[in-house]
């Protein structure tokens, strides 16, 4: 399996003596832990609450497993799954060695450390994994064409690095039905349809409540249509990591977006077409041809967190004209971007994105292509195409 460094994380997990690292499932929490704590003792907790340790193969309860935990540096995942004596036990300071706790159940790691009587409160340095960050992910593969940035965008997905882009395309819909079910599992949260439908209504651009509701009511999930009946389950799927919320520039409200570009592609295509019976229908063709008229979309978000992050700006959504990308300092606009992810940008699309950018003051306003010989004409826009973006991580590491 291909490990893509996240040397933030890295460090954090180094210097810290105790630490709980949570995340959504599937992000490489484990890999990230094994792989830069390798020489600490590894054990995860069973279903049946018995602490398994795979090198030795052997399954202990709590406290025949305390005197290994009190001996040396430890690393115990799917902690969620541990007896309430573990957790009483590193409450009350009985287990005075280094430690490492792994979880995907997010609800748990906030009650562990978060509320008013969270038990681990205090004693864990708190290291949260997302999807893999767009700087990591282009320090590693240094994208110097479209195509190769297009993989990269999917691999904020770890469980996809390496494949082939067909082949994640093609198992996107299983991917993540099956993430839905092991994530509500988890989390202690029973199956719903308005679930599913919010993540396909979402994927498909019902960006706001009233028209999440509007689009539920009309498929018959809800008996009418009120935005009290879906925002329980919104805030479900941002808790669990599918969705996040993304501010209006000059507003207190917010859009709703996707966190993943692959469950944002695989519920789109369910969606629109029904993913099997569109994959039965024309095939391969059928997913490169739907994935070709979307990427420009998913390549506009993982732009935006990349540059976040590089320059340390918010994210914010502009809707009036829509502009691809916006980031802030505060609250002064720093970055607008404008994406046009195609083989040739005519003049006259140059000329659009130059009048909207226009509209609005801020430092720099670019132009996001997969090629710089894209352009049919002269532009007064800085032109970054994935050779610039990766010049400008390289730049920014060293």
């Amino acid at each position: 399996m291909i490990y893509v460094p996240r040397p933030e994380h890295e460090e954090l997990l180094r210097s810290s003596k105790r630490a709980l690292v949570f995340g959504r499932r599937k992000t490489g929490k484990t890999t990230l832990v094994r792989h830069t704590l390798g020489d600490w003792l590894y054990a995860y907790v069973r279903p049946d609450g018995l602490l398994f340790l795979p090198e030795e193969g052997v399954s202990y309860d709590v406290r025949s497993f305390l005197p290994i935990l009190r001996g040396g540096r430890v690393v115990i995942d799917e902690f969620h799954r541990a007896p309430d004596e573990l957790i009483y036990r590193l409450q009350a300071g009985e287990v005075p060695g280094e430690l490492v706790l792994i979880t995907s159940t997010l609800h748990l790691a906030k009650k562990f450390t978060y509320s008013q009587d969270a038990p681990l409160k205090g004693l864990f340095t708190e290291v949260p994994v997302p999807l893999l960050e767009p700087s990591n992910l282009v320090g590693f593969f240094k994208p110097g064409t479209g195509d190769e940035f297009e993989k990269v965008v999917l691999y904020q997905e770890p469980t996809q690095i390496g494949k082939e882009l067909y082949a994640i395309l093609e198992g996107s819909l299983n991917f993540s039905l099956s993430l839905l079910s092991e994530v509500l599992r988890e989390e202690e949260i029973s199956f719903s349809r308005r679930l599913e439908a919010i993540l396909r209504a979402t994927s498909a651009g019902a960006l706001r409540p009233s028209r999440i509701a509007s689009r539920l009511y009309s498929m018959g999930v809800i008996p009418k249509e009120n935005t009290g009946l879906v925002s329980k389950y919104i805030d479900l799927l941002i808790q669990t990591g599918f969705l996040e919320r993304v501010r209006i520039f000059r507003s207190k409200r917010h859009v709703l977006r996707h966190v993943s570009p692959l469950t944002a592609f695989a519920f789109y295509v369910e969606e629109k077409y029904g993913f099997y019976e569109g994959l039965s229908l024309w095939g391969k063709k059928f997913l490169f041809k739907v994935f070709r008229n979307r990427v420009s979309l998913y390549v506009e978000q993982f732009v935006e967190r990349l540059l976040s992050e590089l320059w340390g700006l918010r994210p914010v959504k502009i809707l009036e004209p829509e502009i691809d990308i916006a980031l802030i300092e505060f609250k002064k606009l720093k970055v607008l971007g404008e994406v046009k992810w195609k083989k040739r940008v005519s003049r006259g699309e140059l000329r659009n994105a130059e009048e909207k950018l226009s509209k609005f003051d801020a430092e720099k306003k670019i132009l996001i292509v997969p090629d710089e010989t894209a352009l049919q004409g002269e532009t007064g826009l800085e032109v970054w195409d994935p050779k610039k973006l990766t010049q400008a991580v390289t730049h920014a590491r060293y």
